[in-house]
């Protein structure tokens, strides 16, 4: 593990390790909570020191000389991959930033999923990646069959939607959280690939884990509610995205729009109908 400790970094006296470690452990924590007590415990004075903690650990991978060019071998971090990190992981923060602050509603949870697609599409646009998608193209070993590639390529996809989906309908601090961490811990995987810690094939099999997790942890808390915590729009919302953009190639912004539009709409009719029966 020597391997992980580099000069460069000790010039900031180890503050990314220092982060990645604390993180992991803050990761475990709640998961162990959830797990034993149906609830991660978050809504604690501590819950921005935990929120800003994470923000930085993605931060402060900027310190970090990479390659400017993508490897079409192993799944490592480049430019692109690292800005995509930060913006998506700072989008969880946000959404639990909102919850903490008591403003978080259809709008403003709106406002930071356009956002961050914004954002990554002009991140996309300024390390010159167009047409070259970061997850969709990430190399496997050659013995990888097309046919493994492209059913692993449509789950990571489809895990990206209903993340994006669940950040938009969920003001739900655990869900926020549990979304952040593939998004971190991916990139931590990357750099265990470039140290010849772990193969390109056990980055794809630990990451499409960490995505798992966010079935997982819906499927429990569903067991222990034992009542649908998800709108029914929220389903309707991600089959039809998924079917109109990996089927038809429809416009994305197209399509997160108008289920935006349609979801503050019915928000907004369902508070007037609440507000005319009380009345």
């Amino acid at each position: 593990m020597e391997a992980l400790f580099t000069q460069h970094e000790a010039r900031y006296g180890h503050i990314h390790k220092t982060l990645g470690l604390l993180a992991l452990i803050h990761y475990i924590y709640r998961f162990y909570n959830f797990l034993a007590y149906g609830t991660m415990g978050f809504g604690t004075s501590s819950s921005w020191l935990y929120i800003l903690s994470h923000a930085a650990l993605s931060g402060t991978s900027l310190i970090f000389y990479i390659p400017s060019a993508r490897s079409i071998t192993s799944p490592m971090i480049w430019p692109e991959f690292r800005a995509h990190s930060i913006i998506f992981a700072y989008r969880s923060l946000v959404a639990m930033s909102l919850t903490e602050l008591t403003i978080s509603d259809p709008i403003t949870r709106f406002v930071t999923v356009l956002g961050t697609l914004l954002l990554a599409d002009g991140a996309t646009k300024y390390f010159k990646m167009e047409g070259v998608t970061t997850m969709r193209d990430m190399p496997f070993p050659d013995w990888v069959s097309q046919t493994a590639r492209t059913q692993l390529n449509y789950y990571y996809s489809v895990s990206q939607v209903l993340a994006t989906m669940s950040i938009l309908f969920s003001p739900s601090m655990e869900r926020a959280f549990i979304i952040l961490f593939p998004i971190q811990i991916a990139a931590f995987l990357m750099t265990l690939v470039r140290k010849k810690i772990i193969t390109p094939l056990q980055w794809h099999i630990l990451y499409a884990f960490s995505l798992f997790m966010n079935y997982l942890y819906a499927l429990l808390l569903l067991n222990i509610t034992h009542t649908e915590i998800m709108p029914v729009l929220f389903y309707i919302s991600s089959v039809f995205f998924c079917f109109l953009r990996f089927g038809f190639r429809v416009n994305k912004y197209i399509l997160w729009i108008g289920i935006g539009a349609i979801y503050i709409f019915t928000e907004y009719q369902k508070e007037k109908i609440e507000m005319f029966f009380l009345e």
